[in-house]
C-alpha cells in the first residue's frame, strides 16, 4: 500500500500541488462573485493533478485522497499534507529543471 508517508518527492509535491489547488477551488467556489469559469478551471485542473498520483491498491484510490477530499471542501486545517506545499519559492521549485 502506498500512502502520503512514502511518496516519491515527485508525487508528493503533485499531492501538494493538488491540494493547493483544491483549497483555492473551496475558497472560489464558495465565493458567489468568483467567475464560475475560474472555479470549473481550478476543478479540471485538481482532478488532473490526482490523476497524475498512482493508486493506492488497498482502496482504489488515489494516494492521498483523504487529505484531497478535505480540501476540496474547505476543511485544509484538518487535513494533513506530508509537506506544506508552499514552503519553497518558485525559484526553489525550479532550480533543478533545464530547459
Amino acid at each position: 500500500m502506498k500512502n502520503t508517508t512514502n511518496m516519491t518527492d515527485h508525487e508528493s509535491r503533485i499531492h501538494a500541488l493538488s491540494l493547493a489547488a483544491g483549497a483555492l477551488f473551496a475558497e472560489m467556489y464558495a465565493d458567489p462573485t468568483s467567475p464560475i469559469g475560474v472555479v470549473d478551471s481550478l476543478l479540471e485542473s485538481y482532478k488532473s493533478l490526482r490523476r497524475a498520483l498512482p493508486r493506492d491498491l488497498s482502496t482504489g484510490r488515489h494516494i492521498g485522497s483523504p487529505e484531497a477530499y478535505k480540501a476540496t471542501q474547505g476543511k485544509m486545517k484538518e487535513a494533513s499534507a506530508p509537506f506544506d506545499p508552499f514552503d519553497k519559492t518558485a525559484e526553489e521549485w525550479t532550480a533543478n529543471i533545464s530547459i
